[in-house]
């Protein structure tokens, strides 16, 4: 995975005030943990940002002005909901030479087999946890579908990743499927009727 380097500025004010003074002049607020201080508040380009694939897992370096180069972790993102900009960032500063668990997405490529042949696609889960160095985390894992029939399904144990990669989400998770049209109509019914029972006599119904 490709590590790029941004530049970054110590924040001296903080503060609901100071953050939304810092995003107006084109800034995104964060704060670097696990390093020496224990929490860093910094400021980041949004510009410089928005040339990035940036996503939870990802790991880039940070030149904060006046201090050390830092290898971090994108620990959590927050975006706008309305112009999905970035608004702030937790970071967590992590050492090259050292494993770390993350999370991975999983993605989806080719047409399934058993959709052209009338099957429906079902989803579980999105992602896996992962452990492996930090210039390891892959962009996300993919499963390639195009060979799988109605009835068949991948689970996390067949997930293709390269050795230096250790997966450590359960292997027994299925991970996509292929199911019959009539069958997947069968357990949306019995999950209606199990909303539908009435509460045990006694009971009190849960309130919603």
């Amino acid at each position: 995975m490709k590590t790029v380097t941004v530049g970054a500025e110590k924040r001296l004010e903080l503060g609901k005030g100071a953050t939304n003074k810092l995003r107006r002049q084109g800034y995104v607020p964060g704060v670097i943990y696990g390093g020496e201080p224990a929490s860093l508040p910094v400021a980041i380009e949004e510009s410089a940002l928005r040339r990035m694939p940036l996503g939870t897992g990802q790991v880039f370096k940070i030149n904060v002005a006046g201090d050390k180069e830092r290898s971090v972790l994108v620990r959590e993102l927050q975006k706008d909901p309305v112009s999905h900009k970035i608004t702030h960032l937790d970071l967590l500063e992590v050492s090259m030479t050292e494993r770390l668990t993350t999370i991975s997405a999983i993605v989806i490529t080719g047409e399934a087999k058993g959709v052209s042949e009338g099957g429906l696609l079902q989803y579980g889960i999105r992602e896996v946890e992962i452990e492996c160095l930090p210039a390891d985390i892959p962009e996300g894992i993919t499963v390639d579908v195009s060979g799988l029939e109605i009835g068949e399904s991948i689970r996390v144990q067949d997930l293709q990743v390269p050795p230096e990669i250790a997966v450590l989400t359960d292997p027994d998770q299925v991970v996509v499927s292929i199911v019959a049209p009539q069958m997947a109509e069968v357990e949306e019914e019995e999950q209606e009727e199990q909303a539908e029972q009435p509460s045990p006599a006694g009971e009190a119904a849960p309130e919603e």
